[in-house]
């Protein structure tokens, strides 16, 4: 087959070190995984079968594991019972393959061939028809099944019926109509949960030669149940569907082109690095700016700095030689302010004495 189905491919199963195709569709026993609730359900149909003499109906949807138990079923017979196992699509055949069950030709029609094996048989055997698909059964077919159970020989007889819901309305109808004291039970077949399928996949990966942990996620493993509603056979198709996933998205990844990171030509990782710090930099050093700061260093170039005129020096002017300075200290800081000496300044001897007070001069 195809890569893409991955059913049976070489490269598939060694991508993933697989004997065989883990989920592959049809019955193999080999791939019976053998749950607690599914195998309660086995023991308690043949105890039905056993003890009951009412008409057995396993129920499921379609991909619910029916034909793989009753495959199991058929695995672990009753050596004492007669085993007449069909399909109901060949509802027609019924004489021919009981006929061929209980060692007798053909030629008789079933309520014939009824009596035959009662009267030949060990009265501890028991005859039992199992049809599988029973809802395929034609109407005319239905009826004849049920009027078997209503003989005198039916007490030794056992019918079991693998189908889906219909069958059951169908058989009840059949009963009532001919007025029958037997009735039919159900046995429902119980769908895989979440901690199941994950325990499901793995056990069928494992007889296909799988060692590891398991190639599915917890994410993944949660939406195939979900997806499959907990039904084994959709659960093989998702399953399946999953690991092409895997497998292709391996295959892709493995023919990428490696990029090449260094070139001749490329600028080395120091220099972009430096220029990178220069650039945030100048760009830390400009938003330090205040706002007219940076806006003038923006619109207006700096003017060069004017040379310096050498100015010549001033000196004070002269202080009268008559005037003494006084410096006081004032507690303002200002200026101290220059006083005339009071003392008397001696004049030539004129023989006139200068008694003119002398004017106030600020320093």
């Amino acid at each position: 087959m195809n890569e893409t189905s991955g059913s049976g491919h070489p490269e598939y199963l060694q991508s993933w070190s697989l004997r065989r195709h883990p989920f592959e569709e049809g019955i193999d026993p080999e791939f019976f995984y053998a749950g607690s609730t599914l195998m309660q359900r086995l023991d308690l149909l043949t105890h039905l079968i056993q003890f009951s003499e009412s008409i057995v109906i396993v129920s499921g949807p379609d991909g619910s594991g029916k034909s793989t138990l009753l495959g199991q079923f058929l695995a672990h017979i009753n050596p004492q019972w007669a085993v007449c196992a069909i399909d109901g699509s060949q509802g027609e055949q019924l004489a021919e393959n009981l006929a061929q069950t209980i060692g007798t030709p053909a030629g008789e029609d079933e309520k014939a061939l009824l009596a035959r094996w009662a009267t030949h048989s060990e009265p501890s055997q028991q005859l039992v028809i199992v049809i599988d698909n029973a809802e395929q059964l034609s109407e005319s077919d239905c009826g004849r099944l049920c009027e078997l159970i209503d003989l005198p020989d039916g007490d030794r007889l056992r019918i079991v019926l693998f189908g889906t819901a219909q069958i059951t309305e169908r058989v009840r109808a059949k009963l009532e109509q001919q007025g029958s004291k037997h009735t039919c039970q159900t046995l429902e077949i119980p769908r895989l949960t979440e901690e199941e399928t994950a325990a499901y996949l793995m056990y069928r990966l494992a007889v296909a030669g799988y060692s590891g942990e398991s190639p599915f996620t917890p994410t993944e493993i949660r939406a195939i149940c979900k997806s499959a509603d907990g039904r084994p056979g959709h659960i093989n198709r998702l399953a399946n569907e999953s690991l092409v996933e895997h497998h292709l998205r391996a295959r892709i990844k493995q023919r990428a082109p490696i990029p090449n990171v260094r070139k001749k030509n490329s600028t080395p990782l120091w220099i972009g690095a430096s220029l990178v710090i220069a650039v945030l930099a100048g760009y830390l050093g400009w938003q330090r700016l205040t706002p007219d700061e940076a806006t003038t260093a923006i619109a207006t170039p700096p003017e060069p700095p004017a040379a310096e005129v050498e100015q010549p020096l001033e000196l004070p002017p002269a202080v009268p030689a008559n005037l003494a300075i006084t410096r006081e200290s004032r507690p303002d800081g200002k200026q101290p302010t220059a006083r005339p000496d009071t003392s008397e300044t001696l004049q030539p001897d004129t023989g006139v004495t200068n008694d003119a007070p002398t004017a106030a001069v600020s320093a």
